[in-house]
């Protein structure tokens, strides 16, 4: 007996989404994000004819962390609007938006089966992460949004020139938003030459496009840096370096020597060193921090050091250094990274296929579990590693076991998504791990369960049919 219909199911799970996309939203709100105060200073000094969180000063540095996309996002709405709420409310009506596009291109690639919506609309009810991005001055939310912008135009859309130039620039601000996207329309095209070369000239459009949105930054690095590169100076050496050593560091580990990361306590790590080990090998990558970072202090001048002791002051925005510091500092990050890999490659190979995986779902703190009494706090930290973990990596799972099934005969738009899903894995790869990196393509791993989902169920169907 049908209590409700489908098409009334997919009304009230549309209804629920915006309420707890709301009470979610309002809470992360209220949350003081890390990165924010840095975000609306590039926005400000864009207004400056500057771009960097310090502009302030009086010689002051350019960027040599962040891309300039979600500061001119910031910068466009503040003229609009100057309260930070105002890019929240937007960051919201963006998220909403980006579940119509979800539900748009499940139509597409399942003949309009409203199962599937109404499995993918469930699965967006319970994974709260992302209305709780939306709460936050980063660029994630709108990450979020220009991905699967991108799958939309590049799966719902017609293949045509225009279509084609499109999909490049949505690629072109979905790395503008994060960096990470910049290989992806690269493997596009290797992806559709190898399997679908009906469609090259399509792709060959979109990556051209693509190329030619990386321009812009890679010249103001050239004039600003002295190196012409379409990403920021600083990051990839740091985050890659510390992926190596997070593993063996002290639990709850804080290092002073660049972001002030912390290893924290995750129960999931299996990776396991006494305490005495770990204070050895905290010894030891403090001495190689030191070693580096005397090495090139050369490349600072009197009044460089001035510049550090001010913004050192005021924690709640990355230092920024010269270009010639951050050049030599990344080099050597890199190198002695390359040398820990090859002294022990077994150990490093083993964090590694560790972090591809662990990329996809939410660490537990063992720390703030021990402290939770009431099922409902402990609740509250298992909660989001259980419907990451299985909406998310196991989803994944299950869907690489079909396409293998199938042998990789299924529908072109299905490995599009796939190999995106996969790409943002392995991309982060080398780095020291954080859930949140592959959050921008959560709503395309829901997508591939609910049309998984749906076509099981299809089939048990059919199966009872032909039974009867």
């Amino acid at each position: 007996m049908k209590f409700v219909s489908i098409k009334n199911l997919i009304s009230i799970l549309w209804i629920l989404n915006i309420l707890v996309a709301c009470v979610v939203f309002s809470i992360a709100s209220k949350i003081n994000f890390a990165d924010a105060r840095g975000y609306l200073l590039m926005a400000e000094s864009i207004n400056h004819g500057k771009f960097s969180s310090w502009y302030l000063l009086s010689d002051y540095y350019p960027e040599i962390l962040r891309t300039p996309g979600y500061p001119l996002f910031i910068c466009l709405l503040k003229h609009i609007n100057s309260s930070d709420f105002f890019i929240k409310v937007i960051q919201l009506c963006f998220y909403f938006l980006s579940l119509f596009l979800g539900v748009k291109i499940l139509d597409k690639i399942t003949s309009h089966n409203k199962v599937a919506s109404a499995i993918f609309l469930s699965l967006t009810l319970v994974n709260i992460q992302l209305p709780f991005y939306a709460g936050f001055i980063g660029s994630d939310s709108m990450n979020i949004f220009f991905v699967i912008l991108f799958i939309y135009i590049l799966i719902v859309k017609e293949k045509n020139y225009k279509n084609a130039i499109l999909l490049g620039l949505a690629g072109g601000v979905a790395f503008q938003l994060r960096p990470a996207f910049i290989f992806f329309p690269f493997l596009l095209l290797s992806i559709s030459f190898l399997f679908y070369r009906a469609n090259s000239k399509y792709f060959l459009i979109q990556l051209f496009v693509f190329a030619l949105t990386l321009l812009p930054f890679s010249f103001w690095n050239l004039n600003n840096h002295g190196v012409f590169k379409p990403t920021p100076l600083e990051g990839g050496g740091g985050v890659a370096h510390l992926g190596f050593w997070s593993f063996k560091l002290p639990k709850n580990y804080t290092e002073h020597f660049q972001w002030g990361n912390n290893t924290g306590n995750d129960l999931l790590n299996p990776f396991y060193f006494t305490n005495n080990e770990r204070t050895n090998f905290k010894n030891e990558y403090e001495k190689e921090w030191k070693s580096i970072v005397d090495s090139i202090k050369p490349n600072l001048s009197h009044k460089d050091s001035i510049n550090i002791n001010i913004m050192k002051s005021n924690p709640s925005i990355f230092v920024v250094y010269n270009s010639k510091f951050t050049i030599a500092r990344e080099k050597l990050l890199w190198q002695k990274l390359t040398e820990h890999a090859k002294d022990e490659p077994y150990f490093y190979f083993k964090t590694r296929i560790y972090t591809f995986c662990r990329v996809y779902f939410t660490g537990i703190n063992a720390d703030n579990l021990a402290e939770a009494h009431s099922v409902k706090d402990k609740m509250k930290i298992i909660y989001p590693f259980i419907i990451t973990f299985f909406s998310v990596f196991i989803g994944l799972l299950f869907f690489f076991i079909f396409i293998l099934k199938n042998k990789f005969k299924v529908n072109e738009e299905l490995v599009y998504i796939f190999f995106l899903c996969l790409y943002f894995g392995a991309v982060h790869i080398p780095f020291a791990i954080q859930g949140r990196f592959t959050v921008p393509v959560h709503l395309l791993v829901f997508i591939l369960d609910a049309y998984l989902i749906a076509y099981i169920f299809k089939k048990i169907n059919k199966n009872k049919e032909a039974l009867n």
